[in-house]
């Protein structure tokens, strides 16, 4: 009895290092088949912050939109740690840990559009928990990550060590283009050109683009179709945000003040910039009935000795020619070419 024991022991261990074995080679076997230059940008990114957290001057949070903030141009030590969508109560999340661990971080740069302080991802985001994983990739770990979103902060320590999620992608990838409908969407946009932008700004673009700058502007003939999707598809947020909590905004507000009573401590401000957009999307109908109360709440919120608040949205409006776009990615998103031309006014600002 104790003989077969000890061999049903030895099978099994046998075969569970096989197992091993077996799962760990195709994961390095992903690795080198499927590269995820995605992932590896954000390790990178939050790899480089940690590195540097001490001397960090500014960061960016918030929307998508805050990829209009080119920090080399400001002139500062900064990071952009936006998330697409991102939301005013993920901000002060982040706000909270990036204070704590960079002693110099004077300026928190948002940017706010009509409409951003009445958005919550908790009542918009399709699957929430796919939502917090996106923010908690993008966040590095921390207490007030895991607070936040502790089974995305589990998950993804997890995935650090095993890979699994990696061959999933790569398998992904592997089958799409066997089921790819064909559509054809690069007509409408064009690749920068990095040696004009490197001469022209003086800036090697190469080396900061893990802080996602958007790389690609759009057509302008296809810019109305564009503007026309995006502001139904904000409307829908909105709408939907402040039928699930109906004092979203007022909630909002007050994590922006709290964000800024903890800056007034070392003597720092939270930037607030209405960026950049094009004439299409901000001068819409739909967009035109949120502006008077879009004004108003900044207004309020600028009463706050450490709040500031820059309204750009016209900026490029006499600088876009009709036929051809060299600073929008779309109709609410600078592309890297109008982050750079834009930031550089917005220092004279900032600085005065």
């Amino acid at each position: 009895m104790k003989a077969s024991s000890t061999l049903n022991f030895n099978y099994l261990f046998r075969v569970s290092l096989l197992a091993l074995s077996i799962v760990l080679s195709l994961i390095y076997l992903a690795h080198l088949l499927f590269p995820d230059v995605e992932t590896s940008k954000q390790r990178r990114k939050l790899s480089l912050y940690q590195q540097q957290a001490q001397s960090v001057e500014a960061i960016a949070l918030g929307t998508s939109h805050s990829r209009g903030l080119y920090f080399p141009a400001l002139n500062l030590k900064g990071f952009n740690f936006h998330d697409s969508g991102g939301d005013i109560e993920e901000l002060e999340m982040k706000a909270s840990y990036f204070l704590k661990k960079s002693p110099q971080l004077k300026t928190i740069f948002t940017a706010v559009s009509p409409g951003t302080l009445a958005i919550s991802q908790r009542y918009i985001a399709p699957n929430y928990s796919t939502r917090l994983l996106i923010v908690a990739s993008n966040t590095p770990l921390s207490i007030e990550g895991f607070l936040f979103a502790h089974e995305a902060s589990i998950s993804l320590f997890i995935d650090q060590l095993i890979s699994i999620r990696k061959l999933r992608n790569g398998f992904d990838k592997l089958i799409k283009p066997l089921f790819s409908n064909g559509t054809n969407t690069g007509k409408c946009f064009s690749q920068v050109d990095y040696k004009t932008i490197n001469e022209k700004y003086s800036v090697r673009v190469e080396d900061d683009l893990f802080n996602d700058y958007i790389k690609y502007t759009i057509h302008s003939s296809c810019m109305k179709a564009q503007v026309e999707k995006t502001v139904l598809k904000h409307l829908k947020m909105i709408k939907d945000s402040h039928e699930k909590e109906p004092g979203i905004v007022e909630h909002n507000m007050q994590r922006l003040i709290n964000v800024a009573d903890k800056l007034s401590k070392r003597g720092g401000k939270l930037v607030l910039v209405v960026m950049p957009m094009t004439k299409d999307y901000y001068q819409s109908t739909q967009i035109q009935t949120l502006v008077p109360e879009h004004f108003a709440q900044l207004a309020t919120l600028e009463k706050h000795p450490n709040i500031e608040v820059y309204d750009f949205h016209d900026y490029f409006y006499d600088k876009t020619i009709t036929d051809k776009n060299y600073y929008f990615h779309d109709g609410d998103h600078l592309a890297i070419t109008g982050a750079i031309e834009f930031s550089k006014v917005l220092l004279e600002s900032v600085i005065e």
